[in-house]
Order: structure tokens, then sequence, then C-alpha cells
């Protein structure tokens, strides 16, 4: 007979918690105990004096790593819709914190697009816009 979990996953007869992973998980994130977690590193941060520059040290080197442009780059572009071109994330960026419209970006967005296409059949060299990475 196989043990299980409050919600009905099987779970081997070593787990002593009783719970499955996920409902582990759920358990450890409770909004309780996330802010019990907050006040402890507030506190220790407060009255143990070399932990607060190991912490900013901490946090730098995850600031300022190797791949921390990359991973910026990829958040970045993950709050883009997918129908923009990589040479055309800055300028989309610019026009959405201008306040335009979605349907006035991306007519803008085409109407470059075209006009890169026309410079292109002309010249045979692309303008790009922005720095393209």
């Amino acid at each position: 007979m196989t043990r299980q979990c409050a919600c009905l996953r099987p779970i081997c007869r070593q787990n002593r918690s009783g719970r499955c992973a996920s409902c582990a998980q759920k358990a450890r994130n409770t909004p309780e105990l996330i802010a019990r977690r907050a006040a402890t590193l507030r506190h220790r941060l407060a009255t143990e004096p070399g932990m607060l520059a190991r912490y900013r040290d901490q946090l730098d080197q995850t600031r300022r790593g190797p791949g921390n442009e990359y991973r910026l780059r990829r958040l970045r572009a993950a709050k883009q819709p997918d129908w923009v071109p990589v040479e055309f994330r800055e300028l989309y960026a610019e026009l959405s914190k201008a306040g335009l419209a979605p349907a006035e970006i991306r007519s803008a967005i085409d109407n470059q697009f075209e006009a890169n296409a026309r410079a292109f059949a002309r010249t045979g060299a692309l303008p790009l816009c922005g720095d393209a990475r």
C-alpha cells in the first residue's frame, strides 16, 4: 500500500513530511513564512556588522557577473512582443516610453522596416536602427 499526500499524489515510505514536493514547496512559501524570513534577514543585516558588507559584495558580484549582460538582454527581450525584429527593439522601447499606442508603435516599426528594405534595394547596404546585437 502506497502513502499519499493530501493532494492524493503518491509519496515514498522514506518521506517524513507526509507531503509531495509541490505541497512542501507551497508550505515553505506562505506569506507568513516569507515575512518571517525577511524580518530575520533585516535583523541580521542591522545587528551583524560584517554581514551587510558580505551581502553587498555578493549582490555586486551577481549584478556585475559575466552572464548578467546576457541575462538582462533576455529579460528585456521577453518584455517585448515576438513580432519586433531584433534591430528594432530599442526603437520599440523608445516609442513605448513616449506613450504611443501599441497599434501606432507597430505601424511606425513596419514603416521603418519598409524604408530599410527600400534603402537596401537601392544601395545594397542595410541601415540598422540603434545597436543591433
